[in-house]
């Protein structure tokens, strides 16, 4: 507001929320395809959760590389049947380069994404005037600043926005797409590093430093939101703007994880497991939330130990964990591992679900 509004009582904030997220287009076609949406902050959040107050920008289609080089093969050989893809592909569709010079593929998401921007980020530059409606009363000739608080996406994607790399694998210098932690600190809750900052990894990008953007695990690509307004609070642009999210970060990541750890140290193909595993079904069954739908599920036959499960049921496995090991039959059952032998490691578990719950 004080490095935005220059004129008060004659311009106002506008926060534009931006969101994206990728659907299938049918049950049988492997063709999804990703709208691209926003919606305007100056509305209230119970506004905001009604679909006909988010407005479609764009969309971006996933085109299958694979195909798509294949019908160019097709089409380049002369053969006959190579007619009809002729007339179907774009100009340069299937003409990927190869080794020098090459175009990153992640190039492609961003290059969408620029010109389905366009026409916003000249609105971040210009502003808007309008006659704003509020509260019975019309303030005419209002200006209003347009900034994006965040973008709301799924962490793959979130990724992809930030030009960060995708994979998790050991040798990934930086898993972090907000500062520069290395991998080998990921776990640890008191590593504290510089964060990234969007100008730095831009100009790395015009220098055409492959190197220097390897070691922050980022792409070299031209990221089409370093053109975009975000808040001025901090120079992280992007990589301060994609906010870790409730299903794959939290539910699929972390519970999922806290889940395996607890009975990895009580030994995965140990009787304490199988043990621990049958008394939480049994809390589980009766912990039973019946047709309360506001409550989580706590009812597996299959226990708890193993499986994939929905996002939805981890709350569920970590409730039943939690009164598994706080009750006094789990408690004894964990003490005759060394591993579980003083209570304070008892008690560090059941404050970490609790937490987790909470």
């Amino acid at each position: 507001y004080k490095k935005l509004i220059t004129k008060p009582g004659k311009q106002i904030l506008c926060p534009i929320v931006i969101y994206t997220d990728a659907a299938a287009t049918g049950q049988f076609v492997d063709n999804p395809i990703t709208a691209v949406k926003i919606a305007l902050g100056i509305h209230t959040r119970k506004a905001r959760e009604q679909g006909l107050f988010w407005g479609t920008i764009g969309y971006i289609p996933s085109p299958t590389k694979v195909k798509s080089k294949g019908q160019r093969q097709l089409v380049d050989s002369g053969h006959a049947d190579g007619a009809i893809p002729y007339y179907e592909m774009m100009d340069d569709e299937g003409q990927l380069k190869d080794g020098k010079g090459a175009v990153h593929s992640s190039q492609d998401l961003h290059s969408m994404l620029d010109v389905i921007l366009a026409s916003l980020v000249k609105l971040f530059k210009s502003g808007l005037t309008w006659d704003l409606v509020y509260n019975g009363k019309v303030y005419q000739d209002l200006e209003l600043v347009f900034f994006v608080p965040f973008i709301r996406c799924d962490t793959d994607e979130a990724d992809k926005l930030c030009g960060s790399y995708t994979s998790r694998g050991k040798n990934v210098a930086q898993l972090c797409r907000y500062c520069k932690c290395p991998t080998d600190e990921s776990d640890n809750p008191d590593a504290n590093y510089p964060k990234k900052k969007a100008l730095a990894i831009a100009r790395l990008v015009e220098q055409n430093n492959e190197a220097a953007l390897q070691q922050l695990s980022q792409q070299n690509i031209a990221n089409c939101f370093h053109k975009v307004r975000f808040g001025l609070h901090t120079d992280q642009g992007v990589h301060g703007a994609t906010p870790s999210e409730m299903l794959h970060a939290r539910l699929l990541g972390v519970f999922v994880t806290v889940r395996n750890t607890f009975f990895e140290q009580c030994g995965p193909k140990s009787k304490l497991a199988k043990d621990l595993n049958a008394l939480a079904t049994e809390f589980g069954i009766l912990l039973s939330r019946q047709s309360d739908r506001s409550l989580p599920k706590t009812k597996f036959s299959g226990g708890i130990r193993r499986g994939k499960l929905m996002a939805s049921e981890y709350a569920g496995i970590l409730l039943v964990l939690l009164c598994t090991i706080r009750s006094e039959k789990g408690t004894k059952m964990l003490q005759r591992r060394k591993h579980f032998k003083k209570e304070a490691t008892i008690l560090d578990w059941v404050m970490l679900l609790e937490t987790l719950l909470q």
